[in-house]
Order: C-alpha cells, then sequence, then structure tokens
C-alpha cells in the first residue's frame, strides 16, 4: 500500500507538470496588431506590411493580423499606444534606431528598457556619395579633406540631424580623428532633394540610403566613395568599398525589428521567437531583403536585447559627440 500511495503521489505529480507545462505555453487568441510609427506609404509602413502580409498568407499565426499607423512625436505616440497593453504579445511595433535616438536626445521619454525586445529583422545601409565629377576619389581622401578643414566640405543628407545618416558619417569621422560637431551639415526635407542638390553641385557629397543611390550610380550620375555595412555587399553595390575597407573602422545600419509591450512573459517572447524563426527563412521575405538591399540580421528576442544594449551605448557616446545627447 506504502508503495502504491508512492507511486500515485509521484504520478499526481508529473500529471501536475504536465498541465503547469502546457498552461505555460502562449498562442495568440485574438488579432494580432502591428503598430506603426509613420504614416502610410513610408519605409516604417512599407515593412509593417510585408510581415502583415507574409504572417497572414502563410498562416504562420492562428488570428487575423492587422496594421494602425501611429504617426507622430518621433515615434513617442506609437510607443505610448503600445505600452497601453502591458504584458500582452498581440502587440508588435515596427521599430528602428529611432527608438533609442529619441530617448537619446530628449524627444520621447521612453525607453528600449521599457519595452520587451522580440526580434531584429534586417540592416539597411547607408553610402556616401558625390558627383561623377567630384575631386573627391574615395573615403579615405574625403576623411583627409575634413581633418585638415571640416568647413571645406558641404555634406548633404535628409532630414534631420541625430537621424541615420547624419550618424553614419559622424561616425566615420570620429573613428577617422575628427570632431564630428565641425561638420558642415546641409539638412534637406527629402532625399530626392538633397540628390538634386548634389548632382547640381550645390553641396559636395551626399549621405543617403543605399538603395536609393543605385540608380545614379548605375547612369554613371554618381560615385559612391563608401557604403557603411561591415562588409561589401553584392549586386548593384558589389564595387562600392566599406568605410573598414579603406582604414576607417567605422560601420554603422538602419536596423529595423520588432518590439513588444513592457512585461511580455517568456512564453509570449519563446512563441514570437518560433513564428519569427520561420519567418525569416521563406522565401517572400527573402525576396524583399533583395528587393530592397536589406540584409538580414535575424536575433530573437535574447539576442535582440544584448544587441540593443550595445547599440545604444554606441548611439549614445555618438549623439554626444555631436552635442545632441540630453
Amino acid at each position: 500500500m506504502r508503495a502504491w500511495l508512492q507511486f500515485s503521489a509521484v504520478l499526481l505529480t508529473l500529471c501536475g507538470g504536465t498541465a503547469v507545462f502546457a498552461q505555460s505555453a502562449w498562442i495568440p487568441d485574438r488579432p494580432i496588431e502591428i503598430v506603426i510609427p509613420s504614416g502610410p506609404g513610408s519605409g516604417t509602413d512599407l515593412i509593417g506590411r510585408h510581415v502583415q502580409n507574409i504572417l497572414s498568407s502563410r498562416k504562420l499565426v492562428p488570428t487575423a493580423v492587422l496594421v494602425s499607423n501611429k504617426a507622430g512625436g518621433g515615434g513617442a505616440l506609437g510607443l505610448n499606444y503600445l505600452n497601453q497593453y502591458p504584458a500582452n504579445g498581440h502587440y508588435l511595433y515596427v521599430t528602428s534606431p529611432t527608438l533609442l535616438t529619441s530617448y537619446i536626445t530628449g524627444t520621447t521619454t521612453v525607453n528600449y528598457t521599457d519595452l520587451t525586445p522580440v526580434a531584429q529583422l534586417f540592416n539597411e545601409y547607408v553610402v556616401v556619395a558625390v558627383g561623377a565629377g567630384s575631386k573627391i576619389r574615395d573615403a579615405r581622401m574625403l576623411m583627409d579633406m575634413l581633418i585638415k578643414d571640416p568647413s571645406s566640405v558641404s555634406i548633404g543628407l535628409a532630414t534631420a540631424l541625430g537621424n541615420a545618416n547624419h550618424i553614419a558619417i559622424a561616425s566615420a569621422y570620429r573613428a577617422a580623428g575628427g570632431d564630428p560637431k565641425r561638420l558642415k551639415i546641409v539638412v534637406f526635407k527629402s532625399g530626392a532633394e538633397g540628390m538634386t542638390a548634389t548632382l547640381g553641385g550645390h553641396v559636395d557629397v551626399n549621405v543617403i540610403g543605399a538603395i536609393a543611390a543605385i540608380p545614379f550610380l548605375q547612369d554613371k550620375k554618381l560615385r559612391v566613395l563608401a557604403i557603411t555595412s561591415p562588409k561589401r555587399q553584392s549586386g548593384a553595390l558589389s564595387a562600392v568599398p566599406t568605410f573598414m575597407e579603406q582604414g576607417i573602422d567605422s560601420s554603422s545600419g538602419q536596423w529595423r525589428g520588432l518590439i513588444g509591450p513592457r512585461g511580455m512573459t517568456d512564453a509570449q517572447t519563446a512563441y514570437w521567437d518560433q513564428v519569427l524563426t520561420k519567418f525569416v527563412a521563406l522565401p517572400e521575405w527573402i525576396q524583399v531583403l533583395e528587393n530592397n538591399v536589406w540584409e538580414s540580421t535575424f536575433l530573437r528576442s535574447t539576442e535582440s536585447r544584448k544587441f540593443l544594449d550595445a547599440d545604444y551605448k554606441e548611439l549614445r557616446a555618438v549623439l554626444g559627440s555631436l552635442g545632441l545627447a540630453r
């Protein structure tokens, strides 16, 4: 009898443990909402809708997937909306370095530590370009000119100080030994306006997203001095050297990822780890990356948190060197 009671107790414990394990799993039981911190038609909106379409068409989640645009306040409106749903795995927010830079510069009061990292998806790199007839031959020559006299070269970028384009050129110049605050920066309302100014000789250098430069590079209207990627890219940009190849220890990217509200559970992040691992391997997503010259940098939730920790430190240092950190 004693043996039977001991066996029954063990069996009950095992069954109970199984029940607890089953209860710890999580799957969505209502629509997923992808929050986009910009208006319809923007680059971030495009990313969010690609994610929505693939999750839905491939039935990677058991519920509907919706998109909501929450533009305003440098991302503050979207972040505040997201955190109205703490510990809720049904909400995902398309994020970028703006999440970090807006907090560092004081535009928002919500930091990445107030949220739940879900995944890193890809990097979009920046190029430094000049008109085809420019005397500036390469990035090394550009840095030497800037070290000698920062005011001798005008640098155009869109659309604001402290953004990914500004950080890209500032990081390279800082790595070369210069003071980024001394750079002669001209801010344009759009990338197209900055490109027109560069081709017309109104600014010496243009810092712009890689994909925007490709048509002008192919038409031989533009010479690309460097790309901010850690290694040389393929395709239309295969002939473009990195800063590192030219002796300048700098790389940066306009990364994109997904975050959730504060307090998401381990079960919820584990669910999204599983789903997004499948997502990034799908041919539809791989084609999206290729079409937009985006480089996959997929990281799951835990690794994404470590990435954000490191990038926050780096961005605070760069923005501090620009006098933009609060």
